[in-house]
């Protein structure tokens, strides 16, 4: 996790200020960094109104507000508060989908082929890390926020849409998908 977060503003990747960190015996505040490019995938665990969707709306904020959407992308599974609607304005954003969203099977098959282009792109390229790829070309990292994970499963298409979603999580990161997702518990 310590290489996850840090203080530090570097700009050869892709990173979210999420707030500060406060150091009280010198009197000192620093801004707390998470680095979405070098990390596998982010998740936010706790009760309900605890602050879930609000830390998710700080990081898809800071990433829009400092990245181009040629260096940043997301897709957002809203199964929780409904409140992410509003970053469907942003050039960066692919989708915000809710589980009664007729297109969530269309997201499932448009990851699969993102997925299948970047493996692609990397045999191309002769590369086998996003990191990589970005010293040849420029390629979007890829955040997809699942609001509610626990919720996915309680329908079966949403029993379904779990069971590929885990498939995901495994495989794409090192393509530069990440997921940040949020659950008020850990099984």
């Amino acid at each position: 996790l310590n290489d996850c977060i840090n203080v530090n503003e570097d700009s050869t990747c892709v990173k979210a200020c999420l707030g500060l960190l406060d150091d009280p015996e010198n009197q000192k505040q620093f801004p707390l960094i998470f680095d979405f490019q070098h990390c596998q995938n982010m998740m936010i665990v706790g009760d309900a109104c605890s602050g879930k969707t609000t830390l998710i709306q700080t990081i898809l904020y800071s990433l829009a507000k400092h990245y181009s959407p040629d260096d940043f992308q997301f897709y957002v599974l809203d199964y929780s508060s409904r409140l992410l609607n509003a970053f469907s304005v942003l050039p960066h954003c692919g989708a915000v989908l809710t589980e009664e969203s007729s297109s969530l099977d269309n997201f499932f098959e448009l990851l699969n082929e993102i997925v299948s282009q970047r493996k692609k792109l990397f045999t191309d390229l002769e590369v086998d890390n996003f990191d990589d790829v970005c010293l040849k070309r420029r390629l979007p990292l890829i955040l997809v926020v699942i609001d509610g994970f626990s919720g996915m499963g309680t329908t079966k298409e949403g029993a379904i849409h779990l069971q590929r979603m885990q498939g995901y999580l495994r495989e794409s990161a090192k393509y530069g998908i990440k997921y940040v997702i949020t659950c008020t518990h850990l099984n």
